[in-house]
């Protein structure tokens, strides 16, 4: 039995390969050589032609559908789970995250994510994202603690998805980074893909496989030997603020892929407010959720060096 993926392109996305985008977008379905494959084979639909070229530039407005043989998969039980709820009303759930919670079932992590976490609260969820993702709008890293938002339905499932391509949910983490950062305030625009050398990795790239990212930051305190800042994420690419405070010298305490794991007792990054719209009375609001008693505990041990 074959399962369809229909998408149309936005701003963020034109420009990007056909294939690109949809390894994006379908991550937990199908792999990236699987992918190419059946582009290559069976052919993609854009703008209701069928293109059997991976490399085939996206256009703002292109529609683009795909036909998969759905995976046979063993159906998700939820698990209870404690979760701290920030916030719920009837479109949305607003979840803190806990540190070393992975988001979503996947290679080697079969139970005791935030998924099994959900679905052992019993409540409706979107189904937008598939059995595997049931709910979920977007992530955070296993070693990223804070805000999540959640959707209940599918309408709300849409609406936040628009606000995050569009780029009007705004995002504030706080990090520990290594080093004295410098300037007061700053941006890092680098564009961002896959490291070529290591696949479990991003890194800043200036060719066809990256993409434009752009990183706020302000200093909040400064220490010896390291500094608080504020950060905001403009874009939403994966693993962005890690990668670019590392291209410029300054990663965060305790990142194991991009710095040092020994430099704190976690992954110094907090996910700590989040403003979007409310996806029915359309109700622009701000939820945060505060740092963790081990994040205070590093701040202690640099306020102290």
């Amino acid at each position: 039995m074959k399962k369809t993926f229909s998408y149309t392109i936005d701003r963020a996305n034109a420009g990007r390969r056909l294939d690109q985008f949809l390894a994006s977008r379908l991550s937990g379905e199908v792999s990236r050589t699987a992918l190419q494959r059946v582009i290559k084979k069976e052919g993609v639909l854009v703008n209701s032609q069928k293109s059997f070229e991976a490399k085939q530039l996206l256009k703002e407005g292109d529609s683009v559908e795909i036909h998969l043989e759905e995976a046979k998969s063993k159906k998700i039980m939820g698990e209870k789970i404690p979760l701290r709820v920030i916030y719920e009303d009837e479109d949305l759930l607003a979840i803190d995250k806990p540190v070393g919670m992975v988001v979503h079932p996947g290679a080697g992590t079969r139970q005791g994510t935030l998924v099994h976490a959900l679905l052992g609260l019993e409540k409706e969820l979107s189904d937008l994202g598939g059995q595997e993702r049931p709910g979920i709008v977007h992530r955070l890293d296993k070693e990223t603690s804070g805000i999540l938002l959640i959707a209940k339905n599918n309408n709300a499932h849409h609406k936040l998805s628009s606000q995050l391509a569009s780029r009007t949910i705004q995002k504030e983490y706080l990090a520990v980074v290594e080093g004295v950062v410098e300037y007061v305030q700053g941006q890092i625009r680098e564009p961002l893909g896959r490291d070529p050398r290591h696949r479990t990795r991003m890194a800043v790239r200036r060719d066809d496989q990256a993409r434009e990212a752009l990183t706020e930051y302000e200093v909040i305190e400064r220490f010896r030997y390291s500094t608080f800042l504020k950060l905001h994420p403009v874009t939403g690419r994966t693993h962005q603020i890690r990668v670019h405070l590392k291209h410029i010298g300054h990663p965060v305490l305790g990142d194991a892929l991009y710095g040092r794991k020994e430099a704190a007792s976690r992954l110094a990054l907090h996910a700590a407010k989040i403003t979007l719209d409310q996806p029915t009375s359309k109700k622009r609001f701000t939820l945060e959720a505060s740092l963790p008693e081990d994040f205070k505990d590093i701040l202690e041990k640099e306020r102290s060096r």
